[in-house]
């Protein structure tokens, strides 16, 4: 609620000042779960030996997608899956034209990818760890936690609760990673839904004191389904997996949509909302057939191997580390691929469909070569493109309002 109030009173400025304070609390937070997880392993170098002893950095090239944890899943489909967050997402496209320059516009983008490497680095760390700490007595196992979900606050209780402030040191980087990731995402929403919808339905001349009172309106429905559908996301499963096959399910056909407007100078409205809408079915399908899959038990994603040898009853648990269950030959192939790939195939999709159908129910019409990118330019038509002397005078704004 307190997220929903200050987006919804500030705007943009206030999301980015907020960013800013809660980056700053939640790296001070990472920083100190780093420092003492590896203070009380016993060095780095006992995380690392720990971790290569219990495969943990064993990492898989194999090209198969049904895989889901590869080195191919995570630099192909991760990457393509990436790409519309941060070069033609609303968040990131809103907070660049919000700069004065394009040199600065380039300087955040730097920033955000050192920041960005840092914070997965260190996630990747903690996550070792982790499993440094319980590498013979897996809480999990014990039923400890329901949740791996719920291992990192569990560490953090276990481990820094004598420290006074360090508990609630994280529970605060937590809420700023969450708060500056749902305001940022509410703000560009509630513009994309006036913009693209509600817009068309009000008087011309409308005021923008009208216009910024709808916008708040708009954040605090967007504020309260976000937080009524969290009373569903607890029920589907590891929030990783989950978050990264929402995204492909949006992303793969936004950035198909892009490179057919961006690439190729033939494709039009017929065949981008023909690819988009297949592409969104195709990719809904396969996540739905795969979460009723895995809810069933058909699919299993098994763990690697775990211990609880170093308890303080001493039992032990094998458990086989396979990649599927042995039923996954009775499961249709498209439902067993790993969702790393959800955003590749969506984009694949829009342009397999959308521009067949473009060629298809092409017509003449201007293209501006300065909306196609400059190694694509040689496609755009002789006759149609020495058309374009009503365009030549388009200012910059024009232009922008035409790629948006």
């Amino acid at each position: 609620m307190i997220c929903i109030f200050y987006t919804t009173i500030g705007g943009l400025k206030t999301v980015v000042w907020t960013d800013t304070l809660q980056f700053i609390a939640m790296l001070g937070a990472i920083v100190t779960v780093l420092y003492l997880g590896i203070s009380t392993v016993g060095g780095i170098g006992t995380v690392f030996l720990r971790s290569l002893e219990g495969g943990r950095l064993d990492i898989d090239f194999d090209i198969d997608p049904t895989k889901r944890d590869t080195f191919w899943a995570v630099l192909i489909g991760w990457t393509v899956n990436w790409i519309p967050h941060v070069a033609i997402g609303q968040g990131a496209v809103q907070k660049s034209l919000s700069l004065p320059t394009l040199q600065d516009i380039k300087k955040a983008m730097l920033l955000f990818a050192i920041g960005t490497a840092f914070c997965k680095a260190a996630s990747v760390l903690t996550g070792l760890i982790i499993y440094a700490t319980y590498h013979d007595c897996d809480p999990f196992t014990l039923k400890r936690v329901q949740k791996n979900d719920q291992l990192l606050p569990y560490y953090i209780m276990d481990v820094g609760s004598k420290i006074p402030g360090l508990p609630g040191l994280f529970i605060a980087g937590v809420f700023c990673a969450a708060l500056s990731t749902l305001s940022a995402q509410m703000n560009s929403l509630s513009g994309t839904v006036y913009e693209d919808f509600i817009s068309r339905l009000v008087p011309k001349d409308i005021t923008d004191v009208q216009v910024s009172k709808i916008l708040k309106a708009i954040v605090i429905v967007i504020g309260v389904v976000s937080t009524l559908l969290v009373l569903v996301v607890e029920n589907l499963g590891g929030i990783l997996p989950l978050t990264i096959a929402f995204s492909g399910l949006t992303s793969g056909p936004l950035l198909g949509l892009f490179m057919m407007g961006m690439i190729f100078p033939s494709a039009n409205s017929k065949g981008a909302f023909m690819g988009s809408i297949c592409s969104l079915l195709v990719v809904t399908f396969m996540m739905i057939g795969n979460r009723l899959y895995q809810t069933s038990g058909a699919l299993q994603y098994i763990p690697k191997p775990l211990s609880i040898e170093g308890c303080a009853d001493n039992r032990t648990l094998f458990v086989n580390n396979a990649t599927l269950s042995t039923r996954e030959s009775d499961i249709f192939p498209l439902f067993r691929i790993s969702h790393y790939y959800y955003s590749l195939l969506g984009t694949l999709v829009v342009l397999v469909i959308g521009l067949p159908i473009s060629w298809i129910t092409g017509e003449e019409r201007d293209v501006d070569e300065r909306l196609i990118t400059p190694w694509m330019q040689w496609a755009i038509p002789k006759k149609v493109n020495n058309n374009l002397s009503e365009h030549e005078d388009m200012s910059n704004e024009e232009l922008k309002k035409l790629n948006e």
